[in-house]
């Protein structure tokens, strides 16, 4: 089909402003050829917007889930067909006034980042607060505290690695009080610190307490510590847990690896396993939704492909340089694409969900 020069210009723009509402320029694309046959074939579809026939029928889909097309899929052959613009973007509409709404509430209601932090003094609210923040836990637990009261918390992180958390726990006081206690039960992963005495936890990277290790004992005391629900804040608190206190703490509990295939809430339990599974000789694989960080967009996408390497912090040998660099690399049988937890800026790609299985 030929276009003049003030068509094709039109036509640019248009899918230029379909992307503003957010269409991916494919998506945009394939759009603009079902509006211009009205009703069309999912072959002859990927033939005029050159896109894969396989890709095409996901992308209608999409069209389809936002309003903006029918897809008569009990029909031979199968057809698509462009909703009247007035029923399309009527659709298009109403979302983006609840979406206004939406925004609006949350431009109006203080964020976490507003949260400040909040000082506790008492040993009760201290394990009291603890304890919900191990409880409320849904994928990873960064933790130190003194062996003395690991009785206090031991019920809640067990009950928290059998729902799946993983848990790096590092310990401080006398070594002889560890080796009597199950702890393979209540941690991922332990190590040892023979002089410190602070108390330290981070949830999810969202939620956290750091302070004095002194306030967890009876008696009078004017130490005290620190509740933050700051992300920023805590995020900064975990990965000095992971330079500071986890690479120079000494291993006491080394885990072995999971059964695969297995999906991960926890980057940090993929990378370890991924790890494992890699000095033991195994060949591994993995499946990765997320983004690639070089992109604006952040368009969820999913990538796949043998581990070749890993790089991390969390066993001996430390490979990553600084506490909070783990990541693997993925050979896609196209290209080598580095992976890191999602929020990752350094590696190629930011995983939000991932699964490993054997080769």
């Amino acid at each position: 089909m030929s276009e003049n020069i003030g068509e094709l210009y039109e036509n640019r723009s248009m899918e230029s402003e379909l992307q503003k509402l957010g269409l991916s320029k494919k998506e945009a694309n394939v759009y603009m050829t079902i509006i211009e046959y009205d009703q069309i074939k999912p072959t002859t579809l990927a033939s005029e917007s050159d896109v894969s026939t396989s890709y095409v029928y996901e992308i209608c889909d999409k069209l389809a889930e936002r309003g903006l097309v029918t897809v008569h899929s009990n029909r031979t052959p199968m057809l698509v067909c462009a909703r009247p613009p007035t029923e399309a973007f009527n659709d298009i509409r109403s979302e983006l006034s609840n979406l206004e709404g939406k925004v609006e509430t949350y431009y109006e209601t203080p964020t976490d980042q507003d949260t400040p932090p909040e000082l506790i003094r008492s040993r009760q609210t201290l394990k009291k607060q603890m304890r919900s923040i191990i409880n409320e836990s849904s994928k990873s637990i960064l933790m130190m505290m003194p062996v003395t009261h690991l009785s206090d918390f031991a019920d809640a992180l067990r009950q928290a690695v059998e729902d799946g958390v993983f848990v790096l726990l590092v310990l401080h006081g006398e070594i002889s009080e560890v080796t009597s206690t199950n702890l393979q039960s209540i941690a991922s992963a332990v190590r040892f610190f023979y002089d410190t005495s602070g108390v330290l936890l981070v949830a999810d990277g969202k939620q956290g307490i750091v302070g004095s290790a002194n306030l967890l004992n009876w008696g009078q005391t004017d130490r005290n510590c620190i509740s933050l629900t700051n992300r920023f804040n805590t995020v900064l608190i975990g990965g000095a847990f992971m330079s500071v206190i986890w690479q120079p703490a000494h291993e006491v509990l080394i885990p072995t690896a999971d059964q695969l295939p297995n999906r991960y809430n926890s980057w940090l339990a993929a990378v370890l396993n991924a790890t494992i599974h890699l000095r033991c000789g195994n060949s591994i694989a993995a499946q990765v939704s997320g983004y690639y960080t070089g992109s604006s967009k952040r368009e969820t996408e999913t990538i796949s492909g043998e581990i070749i390497e890993t790089t991390q912090n969390i066993l001996y040998p430390q490979d990553g340089g600084f506490g909070t660099k783990n990541s693997l690399l993925i050979d896609t049988g196209e290209t080598t694409v580095s992976v890191g937890s999602e929020g990752a800026y350094v590696e190629d790609f930011a995983s939000t969900t991932i699964t490993l299985y054997p080769l």
